[in-house]
């Protein structure tokens, strides 16, 4: 029975369910007529003909706004070259799942939302860190309290379309009886009948693309990590920092077209001593430094406003990084190794 007969088998029961229902139970009946909308949005995402849109030149150019990692680009790209011939010539062969593997803030979703856009596709992150059950990922009974669809399943509908890209984050922290569901969801062979609880229904993920992330790959099972290509991001270099930095400042004054770029300006040594108080082999703490000296520069602009006076350029220094962050960063890297958790 083919993922549509099967979406609309059980629609047909639901709604029979729904007219042998007495004027009574609202609850039951908004509860029906909720479930009944969601498989009729699940045909309608199987009803979409996914489109072939990968283009390899606007790839590199999209893979580029990517600092640093000119290896394993080159390794997305000869994948997604490969795997889009091989569908051209109808050749089979089970589909890549990518697992970037890296420390915190070396840009492991970041490459992800990339890869969507590169296939010109919706991107969905769930993340796996911490998770007590499979229920989040697909759905609970009717008969649970606290009922709800699964979030993959949530994430067909919302994308319109049976092949979006799919992040399942922290692989490498969840619990042992999760890999077994994951092996599932990742496996080709699995995954086109996948039961979501509250709908009742098997739903096919075969035609999703699903990436990976994980900190530490010797923390995934070798049986869950054999189905994956990993592609290992290492830690930034001071100049790639450097480079990031630049993008950071870049990107702040595009998104804020009020303010004038002409009138912020960070010395190379100001720089320096920002890079140096984040403890992190990425740039997330980076980032977090930038705010708050972004938000230091607003505040003197706004003071400077309320005098009446024009905004003058801000040049910031090693001092006053000393005084906007007094207090180097935590060690990020040495705390995940203390917190991370057990899989026994």
């Amino acid at each position: 029975m083919s993922i549509i007969e099967r979406l609309t088998s059980k629609k047909e029961e639901l709604e029979e369910r729904l007219s042998n229902l007495y004027h009574g139970g609202s609850q039951r009946r908004e509860t029906l007529e909720y479930r009944i909308k969601k498989i009729e949005g699940l045909i309608s995402v199987y009803q979409t003909v996914p489109g072939s849109t990968f283009n390899l030149s606007e790839a590199e150019k999209v893979l580029n706004q990517q600092v640093g990692f000119a290896e394993q680009k080159q390794k997305v790209l000869e994948i997604l070259e490969t795997e889009e011939f091989r569908k051209s010539k109808n050749i089979q062969k089970s589909p890549s799942v990518l697992c970037f593997v890296g420390p915190t803030g070396t840009g492991k979703t970041t490459f992800s939302q990339i890869l969507a856009q590169v296939l010109k596709k919706k991107f969905f992150s769930i993340s796996l860190g911490g998770l007590s059950n499979t229920s989040d990922l697909m759905g609970t009974s009717e008969n649970s309290s606290g009922t709800e669809i699964g979030q993959l399943t949530k994430a067909l509908i919302e994308a319109k379309s049976p092949d979006p890209v799919i992040l399942l984050d922290e692989i490498d922290k969840t619990k042992p009886f999760i890999h077994d569901f994951l092996i599932k969801i990742l496996d080709p062979e699995q995954n086109q009948e996948v039961l979501d609880y509250y709908l009742d229904v098997e739903i096919d993920f075969s035609q999703v693309t699903f990436v990976v992330t994980a900190n530490d790959q010797d923390k995934i099972p070798v049986y869950l990590r054999s189905r994956m290509t990993v592609i290992e991001l290492p830690e930034y270099s001071g100049e790639q920092k450097k480079e990031i930095a630049n993008k950071i400042i870049q990107n702040f004054f595009a998104q804020n077209p009020t303010l004038n770029s002409q009138n912020f300006e960070i010395t190379s040594e100001a720089l320096e001593k920002l890079i140096s108080k984040t403890k992190e082999k990425g740039v997330r703490q980076l980032k977090i430094a930038f705010d708050s000296v972004f938000d230091y520069c607003i505040l003197q602009w706004a003071r400077k406003a309320k005098k009446g006076e024009l905004e003058s350029k801000m040049i910031i220094n090693p001092e006053q990084i000393d005084q906007i962050i007094p207090q180097d960063f935590p060690n990020i890297d040495q705390e995940e190794k203390k917190d991370k958790p057990s899989n026994n």
